[in-house]
């Protein structure tokens, strides 16, 4: 059984007993999302890169743990949707079925490395745990679009090849 799948199943089970709104679990619930998504060179299997971190990487060939060092050691690791926001959404927006769940962590608990600068400019935009107004409005471009603080901000990021995880 995959990671996310385990994860999907005890949020499910969480929600069947109506524990996902206690407020004492929340702190949990939101690690839950976060961990359930990562694994342990979270840098090197993160889904999305920003254009700017790839040329601080440049065309250099590292092993997972090798580029996991540099990008932690230079770069932000990014949870595209703030885990915070992701328990709203998980609390509010979505059936609390384990297949629903897990669908949720798989499109909104991506992950991206972008460069500090550019988690800097996230945070003077207000974005650095919460996603901007457009992505809460039905019609709007950034609506239920995971990527909708990088395209708010214009962080150019590129879909990073599938590599393997081991979880």
């Amino acid at each position: 059984m995959k990671r996310i799948d385990s994860y999907a199943k005890v949020l499910s089970l969480l929600a069947s007993k109506k524990l996902l709104e206690r407020e004492e679990l929340k702190p949990m619930i939101i690690r839950f999302l976060r961990t359930g998504t990562e694994t342990g060179n979270f840098h090197a299997t993160a889904h999305y890169r920003s254009m700017n971190a790839s040329k601080k990487i440049g065309s250099i060939n590292r092993s997972d743990s090798a580029y996991h060092k540099f990008c932690s050691n230079n770069l932000s690791h990014d949870h595209i949707v703030p885990c915070c926001v992701q328990y709203d959404m998980l609390l509010n927006s979505i059936e609390k079925d384990e297949g629903s769940i897990k669908a949720f962590m798989e499109k909104f608990g991506r992950r991206a490395t972008i460069t500090r600068e550019e988690n800097e400019k996230l945070s003077k935009n207000s974005l650095s745990r919460k996603m901007p107004k457009g992505f809460y409005e039905k019609g709007n471009k950034l609506y239920n679009n995971p990527l909708a603080r990088y395209i708010e901000t214009g962080i150019e990021y590129e879909v990073m090849p599938k590599r393997k995880s081991h979880d």
